[in-house]
């Protein structure tokens, strides 16, 4: 087996600017060996799909030490019997390793990286060891502690317990460069989640938040974090089944001024509870972007958001996201979402609208918004609507009608159908 990289074009073009990326394709021209990599200054090696470890250190013994190194090896199993070797090349020859990925190589011992980050030249930056099967963290929290120079985690589908979590939460309170954290399907029960919210809340670094699918049920304790955190600014709470503290976290929002993006996606947020929040939110002065798709609103004509224009008016609200996959947006709420956008005064640029089930009403409902847009065409020519309907499956009826709606003049819309299927 031999190694090439990506794309002798990509390389030329890009080898003015000290960046490339190499993966390993069977079928490329050149060899690996015959290339220059005198001028290259930050170099993204890919060796995930290189399955023997010959081939491996071939590859990393062509590396210097005046490269910085973006080193991906997920999904790659035999990395996992070789890392510890790796990592006594990557200080053998003084690699500049800049980020690690490591997720899926059923990585166990923490201690050959804990080692690593504790060496005198190590310069990571970003670090993801997810869908691995840690059981004992400590090591690693404790090293990159002593480190302090982390600034990406991804800790994603490691299934926690208190005894997996304590490490991290104390890493959490002490680290000072940590600014992003994703725990995306890590699947923890209440006691994990007053652990992780309590020292997040001690956090003076952290300024964007991934806890999407943790089955965090009761708010109560993230509502502690996001009052005393005064660096957060982008919260992903998606897919979360959240049934209680809904009151007390709307407080906590008017409290915070740093956070800028909030997603509450898929949260089991039904008409009442979505009133509720854009109450609260008139009072909230730093939420740009709002996503609240997947909710249990918006397919009825009933649903309609009785503060929305309020909170609209005054926001500095620049992009909001409605609708779901699962069933048709009702015109009526289509309707009014859009009429308070562009009869109101506000600084919302893009409006976000996810639909599945448009069938025959889709032109009705796409001409007669358009009718409201074009009202308005002269005040509101920087607004910009997006109908997304990515990855779902239409008749050739309807991809007919979305094609022949893109041809109107001054239609708003622009229609987001990447990768939808004919049926």
């Amino acid at each position: 087996m031999s190694l090439y990289y990506h794309n002798q074009n990509i390389f030329k073009n890009n080898l003015s600017n000290g960046i490339i990326q190499l993966d390993y394709v069977k079928y490329s021209d050149t060899p690996l060996e015959n290339l220059d990599f005198s001028k290259i200054h930050t170099y993204s090696l890919n060796l995930s799909s290189i399955y023997d470890k010959e081939t491996i250190f071939k590859v990393m013994n062509l590396m210097n030490n005046e490269i910085n190194l973006n080193f991906m090896i997920g999904n790659n199993k035999i990395m996992v019997k070789i890392l510890d070797e790796s990592i006594q090349l990557w200080i053998h020859k003084n690699l500049k390793i800049q980020k690690i990925h490591a997720w899926g190589i059923e990585l166990e011992d923490l201690k050959p990286l804990s080692d690593y980050i504790l060496h005198k030249n190590c310069v990571l930056t970003f670090l993801n060891i997810g869908s691995n099967k840690i059981e004992n963290f400590t090591p690693l929290m404790e090293a990159l502690t002593i480190y302090n120079k982390l600034e990406e985690l991804y800790l994603n589908q490691n299934l926690m317990n208190d005894l997996k979590i304590s490490p991290i939460c104390v890493y959490l309170q002490n680290t000072t460069t940590l600014k992003f954290l994703s725990l995306q399907q890590c699947y923890m029960n209440f006691k994990e989640h007053k652990l992780l919210f309590n020292a997040l809340a001690e956090n003076t670094s952290i300024t964007s938040l991934d806890v999407v699918y943790i089955d965090l049920k009761d708010l109560r304790y993230l509502n502690n974090f996001i009052q005393k955190n005064k660096t957060i600014k982008k919260l992903l709470l998606s897919s979360n089944p959240i049934e209680k503290g809904w009151n007390d976290f709307f407080e906590s929002l008017k409290i915070n001024t740093s956070l800028e993006e909030l997603s509450l996606s898929k949260t089991k947020m039904n008409i009442h509870i979505a009133n509720q929040l854009f109450t609260a939110l008139v009072e909230q002065k730093s939420i740009k972007i709002l996503n609240l798709e997947k909710n249990l609103f918006g397919n009825s004509d009933h649903d309609i958001i009785f503060d929305f224009d309020k909170f609209i008016s005054h926001k500095i609200i620049e992009k909001i996201h409605f609708g779901h996959y699962e069933y048709s947006l009702s015109y009526t709420f289509l309707n009014f979402i859009v009429d308070n956008i562009l009869n109101t005064s506000n600084k919302i640029n893009c409006l976000v609208l996810k639909t599945r089930n448009l069938y025959c009403d889709f032109s009705i409902k796409m001409n007669k918004i358009n009718e409201l847009y074009k009202k308005n065409i002269n005040t509101h020519e920087k607004k910009e609507f997006i109908l997304n309907l990515k990855n779902q499956k239409y008749n050739k009826l309807i991809l007919y009608e979305i094609f022949e709606y893109l041809s109107e003049p001054y239609q708003p819309f622009k229609i987001d159908f990447s990768t939808c299927l004919d049926s």
